[in-house]
């Protein structure tokens, strides 16, 4: 059956009052019953990857009401943002850095705003001891991609530790 049959018969079922939930494909069903959302767009494979990182670090993460989409940061510094909007947790990644940055440069961005509004982690503006070296993925700048990549399972440890 295609989508679109399914959704016309949805609607239709819907309309005609039966108890079946229907909802927009994003929206999820709690055990409980309650609705979250789930709208990753071109991000899925990073919200799987902490998901990942979580369970190989021994903290699983369960993810739900996130919203990431392109969108017009306004400032050229700032490549993603984690806010709440509309009451659900929004991760907004600049269309143009997106574009322009490279793989490993994606991956450090969207592990920090997953680590934001995932994770419940602010800003952490510290450096490893005797170097300049950010000591968290939480830096409030992109980190080196050398340094991440030299270094990843330290930042992806030190990344769950605040769960």
């Amino acid at each position: 059956m295609t989508k679109i049959r399914l959704l016309y018969v949805c609607g239709l079922v819907c309309s005609l009052a039966f108890s079946v939930a229907c909802a927009p494909p994003e929206q999820r069903l709690n055990g409980d019953g309650t609705q979250y959302l789930q709208e990753f767009g071109d991000f899925s494979s990073y919200v799987s990857l902490l998901i990942q990182r979580g369970s190989e670090v021994g903290k699983p993460v369960v993810v739900q009401n996130l919203r990431i989409t392109y969108g017009d940061l306004g400032n050229s510094q700032v490549l993603g943002r984690c806010s709440l909007k509309e009451g659900i947790p929004t991760i907004i990644v600049d269309k143009e850095a997106w574009a322009d940055a490279g793989n490993v440069e994606r991956e450090i961005l969207m592990m920090h705003e997953l680590g934001h509004c995932v994770l419940g982690i602010g800003h952490v503006d510290e450096t490893i001891e005797g170097s300049n070296r950010p000591a968290s993925l939480m830096n409030p700048y992109i980190i080196n991609e050398v340094d991440y990549e030299q270094n990843y399972w330290d930042y992806m440890t030190e990344l769950f530790s605040h769960v």
